[in-house]
């Protein structure tokens, strides 16, 4: 990587790090982060119910992280988990 390119990389960095901090300082009255608000406005935009794994692929996080930050939203009462109707069973 040339001089520009990681100076560059070290700002896009920063900035986003800043702009994660600033959303959260703003979204703290309500009680949630980035990452809640942003689980929650995706799925509130939803056309349809969204499954964990879709959720997920849409935040670009892992299912683990998506199975965590769910049962945070639903013991926090800002979201309410469905059985999926789908019936197609667990790998296991």
């Amino acid at each position: 990587m040339n001089d520009i390119e990681e100076r560059f990389s070290d700002a896009l960095h920063s900035t986003s790090r800043s702009w994660r901090q600033a959303v959260d300082r703003r979204l703290k009255y309500l009680g949630v982060s980035q990452a809640s608000w942003m689980t929650i406005a995706i799925a509130a935009t939803a056309r349809s119910p969204l499954s964990q794994s879709e959720l997920a692929d849409k935040l670009a996080v892992e299912g683990a992280t998506m199975v965590a930050m769910i049962d945070r939203l639903v013991k926090a009462g800002l979201i309410l988990r469905e059985a999926s109707t789908c019936a197609t069973p667990r790998p296991g």
